[in-house]
């Protein structure tokens, strides 16, 4: 643009402006078509996240399904799961598993599964029900009745042990309470502290 350009435009303007004072009646409108756009979102107000756990927690599929309740996860409620579950937070509530249910932490409450494992450090108060084994590791410990085909014990159970078929327990295993069962075998160092009643 020339001077005189500039010139002829600055002089347009002036001339179009009625009363620099009260510009909403100037027919110029100064930065009509201007749009600031800025890098930054203004910040919005949105709540933290809260999570909400209905009473009964499940997953129903096939036998390959295999879930796991993180160390960092406390519930408080029931667990049914349709495959397999590995345990390492803590459940206040009873626990119905279609597979196998693999324990590392504190369950209050029941416990039914194809086959159970409580690994060392596991602390169970309630019962538990296997259609097939029970396996209590050294250093697990079993408050309630344990009912399984087969169950080897290498820890404490304080309850009653009933086993269709085979109870296996290790010199390091403590059972407080009756057992009933197809056929046993005792290590040495096992101790038991109530009835045993041999079904054949």
């Amino acid at each position: 643009m020339t001077e005189k350009n500039i010139q002829e435009e600055l002089s347009d303007i002036i001339n179009n402006m009625e009363d620099i004072n009260n510009p909403e009646e100037s027919d110029v409108k100064l930065f009509q078509d201007i749009k600031l756009e800025t890098p930054f979102q203004e910040p919005v107000n949105t709540p933290a996240p809260t999570f909400t756990y209905s009473k009964t927690a499940s997953v129903n599929s096939g036998d390959d399904e295999y879930t796991v309740i993180g160390s960092s996860t406390k519930i408080d409620g029931n667990v049914t799961c349709g495959g397999n579950l590995q345990i390492k937070g803590h459940v206040k509530g009873s626990v119905a598993v279609a597979g196998n249910a693999q324990i590392f932490s504190s369950i209050e409450g029941d416990i039914e599964a194809v086959d159970a494992t409580f690994e060392n450090g596991s602390k169970i108060n309630g019962d538990v029900h296997c259609k097939n084994d029970v396996n209590v590791k050294v250093g697990s410990s079993i408050t309630g009745n344990v009912e399984a085909k087969n169950a080897y014990v290498d820890a404490t159970i304080q309850g009653n042990v009933t086993t269709a078929s085979d109870l296996r327990l290790s010199g390091t295993a403590v059972i407080v309470g009756d057992i009933a069962t197809g056929n046993i075998t005792v290590a040495s160092g096992a101790s038991i502290n109530g009835q045993l009643s041999i079904k054949r």
